[in-house]
């Protein structure tokens, strides 16, 4: 009988997306969640406690000294069998610490298990977090999380990737741009196609990447096993493990057949020989030492997933960080305002304060003004507001008799600004100090749109700079200053200028 071929698995490629405005059909569905390409199991699944307890007990070192206890104990001599005390404390230690890294660990996740709004069959409906499916068309508006890497169909929007970068600032998305999972919708609404689902999630990558448990590359580990006469990986160590084995039996044939000890006797004195090769206080008290360290990361919420990693903390000499988040808390606050024209801080204030309301943006910046100007909207007419837009860096509002006004980034708006040369120097160095400037302006003209995008239109005068301060964690300069005291070099890698 002909052997028959087995059918290939569908793949990813093997389906067509569907039309944006019609979804899946039931079908279509069922047959994605068959072949796999749904977002259930997306994360992999930590160590099982029963594996856990598997790996800390049938190790050799166990081995032979169960091996041992098991000899004494069958003479009788249970007193003599308290050394099983000392392996029974270090299994403890290991398998304790790794169930509360296991426990640690299981809560990491960058996806709250929510509901999402698809659209299938033309019918917009909501399905739980793990039933999305490849091609799914997702539609997202402000305050939803993206459930899995989608690509931008219609729309745009503003995206905080926070928790997949570390960076505060929103990011823009249009047409053809990805929607990585993980992230929140800030502003906006639009409709996006599932790309990635399960395991391929950009999300799931990263927390399945911090569940793996890889190889403890440890010096004091080595050396260990080197002492201990485990370290089965080299010869040298296999050979003198054997050694021990063939000398406990050598030493037991001689006491009972040439010195004609009885057999207790003769397996008592042979165990405590063995034994005496064994360095066993030197683990315990390198693990009791490792095992306070671990206690002592805990309570500063730090996640140990295995004991020897400790060992790499007093290795560390170069700590490479980023500032979001890290040095920084993410909160921005208005240092200064600098009107070009110091009779004018007053109006400028006002038309400030009266900007920000019309605009309306949530972002750190507009917080920040508002946080520092606890002004009440007066009763200024308003004719139009821009929201901001990271591609055109600014946001504008036209009042009746008070002119448009505009802020924004002064390399944008130098352009249509005479900004004097005192100023830009001012900016430069601001800058350079690290503070995030912004230009408030203002003109008679007017604002155009085309399309979703707009455009000012007409001179404009300068009237103030704007100069913001990211909050400093309170810890921060204890920290640097260890750091240093310790001779650890810290660099930083950040996106800001």
């Amino acid at each position: 009988m002909p052997k028959q071929e087995r059918t290939p698995a569908p793949q990813a490629q093997d389906f067509a997306p569907p039309d944006p405005a019609w979804g899946l059909d039931k079908e279509e569905v069922r047959r994605r969640v068959e072949a796999g390409l749904d977002h259930a199991g997306g994360e992999a699944k930590a160590k099982s406690t029963l594996q856990i307890i598997r790996e800390n007990v049938f190790t050799l070192f166990n081995l032979l000294n169960f091996t041992l206890g098991f000899l004494v104990l069958l003479t009788g001599a249970y007193q003599n069998a308290l050394f099983l005390g000392v392996v029974f404390f270090n299994l403890s230690i290991g398998v304790v610490n790794q169930l509360r890294a296991k426990r640690a660990v299981e809560k990491l996740s960058l996806l709250s298990k929510v509901q999402v709004r698809v659209c299938r069959e033309g019918v917009v409906q909501p399905v739980d977090f793990e039933e999305v499916v490849l091609h799914d068309i997702l539609l997202l508006e402000a305050g939803s999380q993206i459930p899995v890497d989608c690509e931008l169909l219609e729309g745009d929007c503003e995206v905080d990737e926070t928790m997949l970068t570390g960076e505060a600032e929103p990011v823009y998305k249009r047409t053809g741009d990805m929607l990585f999972s993980g992230s929140y919708v800030l502003s906006g609404r639009c409709r996006a196609m599932a790309v990635r689902v399960g395991a391929e999630s950009y999300a799931a990558k990263i927390v399945n990447d911090s569940k793996k448990l890889g190889k403890v590359h440890s010096k004091l580990l080595d050396s260990m096993n080197r002492i201990t006469l485990f370290a089965l990986a080299e010869s040298a160590g296999a050979v003198l493990t054997v050694f021990i084995v063939i000398f406990g039996a050598s030493l037991f044939l001689k006491e009972y057949f040439l010195l004609h000890d009885g057999a207790r006797d003769s397996l008592l004195r042979t165990t405590a020989a063995v034994i005496g090769m064994i360095p066993e206080g030197l683990i315990l008290l390198t693990n009791v030492a490792l095992a306070l360290g671990v206690y002592k990361l805990a309570q500063q919420n730090t996640l140990v997933q295995e004991m020897y990693s400790i060992e790499t903390l007093a290795r560390v000499n170069l700590l490479c960080i980023d500032k979001t988040g890290t040095i920084t808390d993410g909160s921005l606050h208005l240092a200064e305002l600098l009107p070009l024209e110091a009779e004018d801080e007053q109006a400028v204030r006002q038309a400030l304060c009266e900007l920000v309301w019309a605009v309306g943006d949530t972002n750190a910046t507009a917080q920040a003004v508002r946080d520092a100007m606890p002004l009440e909207k007066s009763a200024w007419d308003l004719r139009e507001a821009i929201n901001f837009s990271p591609v055109r860096k600014w946001s504008g509002a036209d009042f009746a008799e008070h002119g448009a006004w505009i802020l924004g980034a002064p390399e944008v708006l130098a352009a249509d600004c005479r900004l004097p040369l005192a100023w830009q120097q001012e900016i430069r160095r601001r800058q350079a100090q690290g503070q995030r400037v912004l230009l408030l302006a203002q003109g008679e003209g007017g604002f155009s749109r085309t399309g979703k995008e707009a455009s000012y239109s007409g001179a404009l005068a300068p009237r103030a700079v704007l100069a913001f301060e990211e909050g400093i964690r309170k810890e921060s300069r204890e920290i640097f200053r260890y750091m240093r005291q310790n001779g650890i070099a810290v660099k930083i890698i950040s996106g800001d200028s």
